[in-house]
């Protein structure tokens, strides 16, 4: 069973830090995490654990999932993506 980034209160706006929801989508669901269209700010290093993944929602108008890392002095893009797996 997937679940979505916005279950955990990732916005995907491109102006809220969205770490916080994406590491606890990933901490407490194996499986399939889906991230809706938008823009994430994350502003650390998501660990993504074994037999998981991230993958783009199929909507049918779905775009490029941004998934943007916060520096010191501003946000970079640092990932475009339809799907991210850990296996193992």
């Amino acid at each position: 069973m997937a679940i979505s980034v916005k279950d955990y209160g990732a916005f995907g706006d491109g102006v809220h830090d969205d770490y916080v929801a994406f590491q606890a989508a990933l901490d407490l669901h194996a499986g399939t995490v889906t991230v809706p269209p938008g823009i994430y700010l994350i502003s650390k290093t998501l660990k993504i654990h074994s037999n998981t993944c991230i993958v783009a929602d199929q909507h049918p108008a779905a775009i490029p999932r941004r998934i943007i890392r916060k520096s010191p002095d501003n946000y970079e893009k640092v990932l475009q993506y339809k799907q991210i797996c850990a296996t193992m």
